[in-house]
């Protein structure tokens, strides 16, 4: 096999990179460096490399004409920074992938850099000729190695560092190409490929000042181990292992195809990937050890091509690239044996912030409802019974359904004051993520006084209490392609104050009540741990508040002997709120612990009207019914429609 420097560069993962990257945009909008507490959108993001633990995901990536650096880590979350240049391809990684090194193309030239997250980026110049490429970094992040044109216009393998700058480690001839593709973490052994004599590349490693040819056939090696004890890359068409005791091992090919490379390697050496072709010589990433062999790692859905660029220490997570439908280019994760693309593996964290602060808000406005209900006796008479229920569908998604049963009592103290009782059963569903509140169980007392209760004119006032729990669940990553769904159930509990002081006014026939609330709701909804999937989320408890003022008028006014309508209109000014957290650890690259900010956020003025009427059945019952129309409490979800009907019974 015979390769030019051109094509060298081409068969590196280099080109390969630079190309994705222009395919697949992470979605920033700012030229400033900053740290997000969430996941912008449904970007796409490009995992280019991976730490040795398997807990940092590093790369770059491109939209709306610039370039941009990502890192996230437990530490610092996500952090994104402007990338230079036209474009930047290669990225490796140290140890904990703070320190990185890659190829920036500056629009007239290609140049290898080291970048820092403390330093930021560093050119490392060249050899003398115009271009050179970083493609490898230590451990320690302190080396770089990768190729440079020299003088003469030929390229060269070179090892970089801050006291001994930029060094031509030599090839297979005085005057032959050669070039590094990486370094072990100890930064002891480097590995590429060289031109030989007979005008064929060969693989090569680089040691103590000396350079090794692996084999006779033409090939180049492109990942090495921790202690640089084995080599993998790819020899006459397909991948290979290389250690000094066994030397050069075919690792073979998937069936059907019949090409391979092998891209990295874990720390023992006992897992090598990379990608191989299959029968219609589109490529599949895959995984290899000696006891499976080479195995394919799959596509993302709706994919044609797959390729493993990284490995962690321990071999148990593997991450690349793979198209999905439309070609756009996507990072993935695979562990346990489950291919999940990692931008929305990522984006599921957020979505299940989401769908936990919307179950919170369901059961908030259930739970302000019941303190609502009051079954005051009628003029005249003691006690009073009542039995009613709703329905309403808006907010969440368009599939969202809240209904409600609540039964109540009340009984005359004295004729101003009344106490009561009410017991009220919810429920919910249709929510994304599968979500779904079922039997909460809520129950509430208040205290009423009016001052005429004959007329209902004058002041009037309550004051109510009301607590509402149960269990909710959730699927996290429902609806998300090539994500494994967690199911999660979790206890959620709400208790609400409200003190309301209202005015009666006889208005010709109809009787109008201005009326001024002030409601707090606490609510806390439990821990919970993900169980039966391989990148589990252990999430802690929350707890929040939410206090509300609310201005209302209400209207009543008879149209028969028995019937009269009824109406309100009120409006919820939002006084403060403490937000749900969302808080723990998990087993995603970027999020062992993590604390993220569900990205719905509430309006600070929520309007709302209600329409009914009321028919008196006889002089101790009544059947009434009304509609309820309001905004959504979270900005950009859908209005809240519902109907209502209740049965009171006076004696």
């Amino acid at each position: 096999m015979s390769f030019s420097p051109l094509v060298s560069i081409l068969k590196r993962p280099a080109w390969r990179i630079s190309f994705i990257g222009l395919l697949a945009p992470l979605f920033v909008s700012t030229a400033q460096a900053r740290v997000l507490d969430q996941l912008p959108g449904d970007g796409s993001l490009t995992s280019i490399a991976i730490s040795a633990d398997g807990t940092v995901v590093v790369g770059s990536g491109f939209e709306l004409g610039n370039w941009w650096f990502f890192h996230w880590s437990a530490e610092q979350g996500r952090v994104e920074s402007p990338a230079p240049g036209d474009g930047i391809s290669s990225l490796s990684c140290s140890v904990d992938c703070r320190e990185q090194a890659g190829t920036v193309d500056t629009g007239t030239q290609s140049l290898a850099f080291h970048r820092s997250l403390a330093g930021g980026v560093i050119y490392l110049g060249t050899l003398g000729g115009l271009d050179s490429y970083g493609m490898g970094i230590s451990g320690d992040g302190l080396v770089v190695v990768g190729s440079s044109l020299n003088a003469s216009d030929v390229e060269r393998a070179f090892r970089w560092s801050i006291a001994q700058g930029m060094e031509d480690l030599g090839g297979l001839t005085a005057t032959g190409a050669s070039f590094a593709n990486a370094i072990s973490r100890n930064g002891a052994v480097i590995v590429g490929g060289a031109l030989a004599g007979d005008g064929t590349y060969r693989p090569v490693i680089w040691e103590n000042g000396s350079i090794l040819e692996l084999g006779s056939d033409g090939g180049i090696a492109h990942g090495v181990n921790a202690d640089g004890t084995m080599v993998v890359g790819r020899s006459d068409e397909t991948a290979f292992r290389w250690t000094a005791a066994g030397g050069l091992v075919n690792l073979g090919t998937l069936r059907g195809g019949d090409s391979s490379v092998a891209r990295a390697v874990s720390d023992d050496g006992s897992v090598v990937v990379g990608s191989a072709n299959v029968a219609d010589l589109t490529e599949r990433a895959f995984r290899w050890t000696e006891k499976t062999g080479m195995t394919s790692l799959g596509l993302l859905n709706g994919g044609s091509w797959s390729e493993a660029t990284g490995v962690s220490a321990d071999g148990t997570v593997i991450v690349g690239l793979g198209d999905i439908r439309n070609f756009e280019v996507r990072g993935f994760i695979w562990k346990g044996g489950v291919l999940q693309d990692l931008g929305h593996v990522q984006q599921s964290v957020v979505g299940s912030a989401d769908t936990s602060a919307q179950l919170i808000n369901s059961q908030v406005r259930r739970t302000r409802g019941l303190t609502q209900k009051q079954c005051i006796p009628a003029p005249g008479r003691d006690y009073c019974l009542s039995l009613g229920g709703g329905l309403s569908v808006g907010e969440g998604d368009e599939s969202s359904r809240q209904s409600n049963g609540i039964a109540g009592a009340g009984v005359h103290l004295t004729p101003h004051t009344s106490v009561g009782l009410s017991l009220g059963v919810g429920a919910n569903s249709g929510q994304a993520n599968q979500a779904r509140q079922d039997n909460e169980l809520g129950f509430g007392a208040w205290v009423a006084y009016q001052q005429n209760p004959q007329t209902r004119t004058g002041w009037n006032g309550a004051f109510s209490v009301a607590t509402n729990g149960g269990d909710s669940q959730f699927k996290r990553g429902d609806r998300a392609d090539d994500v494994e769904q967690a199911s999660t159930r979790v206890g959620v509990r709400s208790n609400a104050q409200r003190l309301a002081l209202g005015y009666g006014v006889q208005v010709e026939r109809a009787l109008l009540t201005p009326e001024v609330a002030i409601t707090h709701v606490h609510s806390r909804r439990q821990g919970f741990e993900e169980r039966n999937v391989v990148l589990p989320m252990n999430v802690q408890g929350t707890r929040s508040t939410d206090t509300y003022a609310t201005l209302a008028l209400r209207g009543e006014a008879p149209v028969s002997e028995r019937g009269s309508l009824n109406w309100s209109t009120s409006l919820d000014t939002l006084l403060g709120e403490t937000k749900p957290g969302f808080e723990g650890q998990s087993d995603i690259p970027g999020l062992d612990r993590f604390a993220v900010r569900s990205s719905l956020e509430k309006r600070s003025l929520v309007p709302a009207a209600t329409a009914g009427y009321r028919y008196a059945l006889s002089e101790n019952t009544s059947l009434g019914g009304q509609a309820q129309v309001s905004a959504s409490t979270f900005e950009q979800q859908r209005p809240v429609y519902g109907l209502e009907m209740e049965y009171r019974y006076s004696f």
